[in-house]
């Protein structure tokens, strides 16, 4: 099953490491808590940026990654 997580930020907003802890939290909250916490749970993980400015559209932050509920480390600093 396919499921897109969406996370909207105002103009103001600088990317910083802080706001982005902040949001791979909320992500794994959300997105793990349904699921077992166990070894053979994992999502496959693609991050993606979509500008203000449409002609930009999206922008994809890195690879296509198998992650499990502990791989949490691997993204907050």
């Amino acid at each position: 099953m396919l499921k897109t997580k969406k996370y909207s930020l105002n103009s103001n907003t600088i990317l910083t490491n802080e706001v982005l802890n902040v949001y791979i939290n909320n992500f794994w909250n959300e997105m793990f808590s349904p699921l077992i916490k166990s070894e053979d749970k994992h999502l496959l993980l693609l991050c993606k940026v979509e500008f203000s400015d449409s002609t930009l559209g999206y922008r994809t932050l890195g690879q296509l990654r198998k992650v499990n509920f502990e791989d949490k480390k691997l993204f907050v600093t």
